[in-house]
Parts: structure tokens; C-alpha cells; sequence
């Protein structure tokens, strides 16, 4: 799936109007403004909810869908193993048949048993778990593909986090939504 030119280069990426004449002629500006493809990673800017953060720590919460895998969302340590989740809302229903999940630096918080679960007419289903999943080596993107369903929200839920130094923690680097089936090249 290539890039598409559109508008006649009246707007970027981003949806951005251009003034025709001002930018380089490199890039996206050479020949006008990127229309979205469906490709498209579907949770990039959302701002997530988790179960271990404020709704206020948005810096924090941005972490997951900032496509850059250099910063992460960690839960505080806790002496208990339990279920800690992350979650991102769709302004509107999207079609979803693919998650991409991406471990940290250090992927010793990765969960050792969690499930990716689609909020679709009112009702949580599961699409994929970490059934059969080897754990991921640091910044290791793990891809679950599925068939295609219309998801309000999009929730990843841990059951059973890793311990370590005598706690329990459940970090991720990136959360990547997209409505086809994607691998990494």
C-alpha cells in the first residue's frame, strides 16, 4: 500500500492546510498533501486509560501511541500479581484485524499472559491472547492479526504480570492499531 497525493496539495499528512508555493519541493510537498491510508496505525495520538494511571498523567499515558519506541507506560511496582490494563478509545467505531504490541528497552515488565480484547457493539471479545507467544526481547514488536470486527475501544489486559526485585510490574513501549492484516518487514 503506497502513499496517495490528494487535494492537489492543499493539505499535509496531517490534514494541514498548505499555502501552494511555500514548501520545499521535497517530500510530501513536492507534489501536494498525503491522504491517510487505510493502513494507518489506528491508535497513533490517542491518549490511553490504564488501570495504574490517572487520567490527568496524559504526558505518561502518551507514551503507548506516540509510535516511538524509546519511551514506555510502566505500572508502579506492587507486591501482588494481578490484572493491570491499558485501554484506547475510537472517536468513532473503526474497523481493527490487526494490533501490533512493542515491548520496552528492557522487556522484564512485559506480561507473561495477557489478552487483546475489542469493545465492539457494546461487548468486550477477545480477538487474540499470548497463548503460544514467546516473550519479546527488548523493543520486540509482537503482531497479532485477526479477523476484521467494527471496535469502540481497544483493550490490552495482563492476567499474570512477571516478577521482578520482588515486585510485579506491566510495562509497554507501543500499542499500534490497523484495519488490515500488517507484518513488519
Amino acid at each position: 500500500a503506497g502513499t496517495e497525493i490528494a487535494d492537489g496539495g492543499k493539505v499535509d499528512f496531517w490534514n494541514n492546510p498548505l499555502n501552494i508555493g511555500s514548501q520545499p519541493n521535497i517530500g510530501a510537498y513536492g507534489t501536494g498533501g498525503v491522504t491517510k491510508t487505510k493502513d494507518m496505525n489506528l491508535a497513533a495520538g490517542r491518549i490511553a486509560k490504564t488501570s495504574f494511571c490517572n487520567d490527568g498523567d496524559t504526558y505518561l499515558l502518551n507514551n503507548l501511541t506516540d509510535e516511538r519506541v524509546s519511551s514506555s507506560l510502566a505500572s508502579e511496582k506492587k507486591a501482588e500479581n494481578g490484572e493491570e490494563w491499558v485501554e484506547i478509545t475510537f472517536d468513532e467505531p473503526v474497523s481493527l484485524s490487526c494490533v501490533w504490541l512493542t515491548a520496552a528497552s528492557d522487556p522484564a515488565d512485559f506480561p507473561l499472559k495477557y489478552k487483546i480484547e475489542i469493545l465492539t457493539d457494546g461487548k468486550w471479545k477477545t480477538a487474540a491472547d499470548s497463548s503460544g507467544r514467546k516473550r519479546p526481547r527488548g523493543n520486540e514488536t509482537l503482531i497479532f492479526n485477526f479477523r476484521e470486527v467494527a471496535a469502540q475501544k481497544l483493550r490490552i489486559t495482563a492476567s499474570a504480570l512477571a516478577e521482578r526485585n520482588g515486585g510485579y510490574c506491566f510495562e509497554l513501549a507501543e500499542i499500534s492499531a490497523f484495519s488490515i492484516p500488517m507484518t513488519i518487514d
